[in-house]
């Protein structure tokens, strides 16, 4: 019913703009979800506003009545930035200068160190009835954890949810080591890491034919181990995180390990022109 729009620390330099260059500034004004009715008009539009961040990623936003006193509240979950909350500012880790060449110092720290932006599983709550943001706070049952590259079951994409999946992060680097399991009800969470120099891939969430509950899937991804400069395709149940991978695949040859990905089940696959039309190999039955 609703758009979420972001007006954060984070904008163009417009003097900048205006030469034709580009440069990230850090804005003083305090910042703002901004909510614009699907069907509304313009002064139905509504601005909250929340703590100083930016935020990369969102995971999921839903609509519901607040059970007290029957208010509309539209909560919000992604990752915050809290490197803008002066007690848990981070200095950089500078580790990666004695692995990586001299003459790439000058561009790795604009590449890497997404750690160092102390990004955290966050929710945003805000009550429609009042205007006013009602409640934001933490999600991670790890007070230090910075995690990011989060995805959930699609299949409850604008309801509540209750399992969200994050990747935690190699300090100083932009590699993601491992996942976390946030149960988001019960406060708790479950996790696995790949290894010493294995680095995987934002997982895509591929649920189970007939599931039979939010988490029955599996978490697929792409793990590129650098001791041995191989790749595979990983699958992990989802429901049980912590005991790792139940398929592993391997590539035939090395990958770079990426973000941002979906799942696709093959009966939408093939329903597309493309797989109509264009496609000459024979189907794959897996």
């Amino acid at each position: 019913n609703s758009s979420i729009l972001s007006d954060l620390a984070v904008q163009f330099d417009e003097k900048v703009l205006a030469k034709g260059g580009f440069k990230n500034v850090t804005c003083r004004k305090p910042c703002h979800f901004v909510i614009i009715p699907r069907y509304g008009k313009t002064e139905d539009i509504r601005f909250f506003e929340v703590k100083k961040t930016f935020v990369l990623h969102f995971l999921n936003a839903y609509e519901s009545v607040d059970p007290h006193n029957g208010h509309a509240i539209i909560t919000l979950d992604g990752y915050r930035q809290c490197a803008y909350d002066g007690p848990m500012e981070r200095k950089p880790d500078m580790s990666w200068q004695n692995e990586v060449p001299e003459k790439y110092h000058k561009i790795f720290p604009t590449l890497g160190g997404l750690d160092v932006l102390v990004c955290k599983l966050w929710r945003w709550k805000f009550d429609l009835t009042t205007g006013k943001t009602c409640w934001e706070g933490p999600l991670d049952d790890k007070v230090d954890r910075c995690a990011e590259f989060g995805v959930i079951n699609q299949a409850v994409a604008g309801c509540p949810h209750r399992f969200a999946y994050s990747c935690t992060l190699k300090p100083g680097w932009f590699l993601l080591t491992g996942f976390v399991k946030h149960d988001v009800v019960d406060g708790t969470s479950s996790s696995y890491e790949f290894g010493s120099n294995r680095f995987c891939s934002e997982p895509a969430f591929a649920p189970r034919n007939n599931p039979k509950s939010e988490d029955d899937g599996y978490l697929v991804t792409f793990v590129t181990d650098m001791n041995n400069k191989t790749s595979e395709f990983v699958m992990i149940d989802a429901r049980d995180v912590e005991a790792g991978p139940v398929c592993r695949l391997k590539l035939p040859h090395r990958i770079s390990s990426g973000t941002h990905a979906c799942w696709c089940p093959r009966r939408l696959l093939e329903k597309s022109a493309y797989w109509k039309t264009k496609r000459k190999t024979t189907p794959s039955k897996l």
